[in-house]
C-alpha cells in the first residue's frame, strides 16, 4: 500500500511540474524533467527484468545525479564553479551509461554513494550562491532554498542507506521498517518539490545580501 502511495505522489508531482513547466525557472525545469525520468524509472523497475541485475541503478544514479548538478549549476554566479559542476555532471552520467551496458550482479554501493556526495556538494554550492544574490523574499518563500534544503536533508538521511547496501545492510538486514521509513520520507521529499513548483518563480540578481528569516 505504501509503495502505491509513493508512486501516486511521484507521478502527481511530476505532472504538476509538467503542467507548470512554462512558469518554472531553468533550475526547476531541470528538476521537473528529473521527476518525469524518475517516474519512468520506477515504472520500468516494476515491470522489466533488467532491474534484477542492478543495471538500472547505474543508469538512474548517473543520470539523476547529472540532473541535480545541472539544476544547481544554474543557481551559481561564479563561472569556475559552473564549469566544475558541468564536468562532474558529464562524468557521472557517462559512468552510469557505460555501466548500464555491462552485466552487473552487485548493487553499485560506491557509485550511489559518490553520486549522493556530488549532489550534496552541488546543493551546498547552490545555498552559498543564494547568499550572493539579492532577493526580498523570506527564505521559506524562496524556491531555490526550498529545493536545496529538501535535497540535502533527503540525500543525507534515508537515501544514503542505499549506498551501504552491500556492507551495513547485508549484515543488519534490509528490514521492513527501514524500507517503510525510506518510502515515507521519499513521499515527503517529492511533496516538497510539488510545493516548490507552485511557488512564484523569480530570478534574483547577483549581490551580496542576507536573506530575511
Amino acid at each position: 500500500m505504501l509503495i502505491q502511495a509513493y508512486l501516486f505522489v511521484l507521478i502527481f508531482v511530476a505532472f504538476v511540474g509538467v503542467y507548470r513547466f512554462r512558469q518554472l525557472d531553468t533550475s526547476m525545469k531541470i528538476i521537473s524533467a528529473l521527476l518525469v525520468y524518475t517516474a519512468i524509472h520506477e515504472w520500468v523497475g516494476q515491470v522489466d527484468p533488467l532491474f534484477s541485475d542492478f543495471r538500472l541503478y547505474w543508469l538512474y544514479g548517473g543520470i539523476s545525479a547529472a540532473f541535480y548538478v545541472l539544476a544547481f549549476r544554474n543557481i551559481l554566479v561564479r563561472e569556475k564553479q559552473k564549469t566544475l559542476l558541468l564536468v562532474f555532471a558529464i562524468a557521472i552520467a557517462a559512468i552510469g551509461v557505460v555501466k548500464f551496458f555491462s552485466i552487473s550482479t552487485r548493487f553499485p554501493s560506491a557509485f550511489i554513494l559518490s553520486s549522493i556526495l556530488l549532489i550534496v556538494f552541488s546543493a551546498l554550492l547552490g545555498l552559498f550562491a543564494l547568499l550572493e544574490k539579492s532577493d526580498d523574499r523570506p527564505l521559506y518563500q524562496n524556491v531555490h532554498f526550498l529545493m536545496a534544503s529538501n535535497i540535502i536533508v533527503y540525500q543525507c538521511t534515508f537515501f544514503t542507506y542505499l549506498g551501504y547496501f552491500n556492507t551495513v545492510m547485508s549484515s543488519l538486514g534490509n528490514g521492513p521498517l527501514i524500507v517503510d521509513l525510506h518510502i515515507s520520507f521519499s513521499i515527503l521529499y517529492y511533496l516538497c518539490f510539488g510545493i516548490a513548483f507552485l511557488l512564484p518563480q523569480k530570478s534574483p540578481t547577483p549581490s551580496v545580501n542576507a536573506f530575511h528569516l
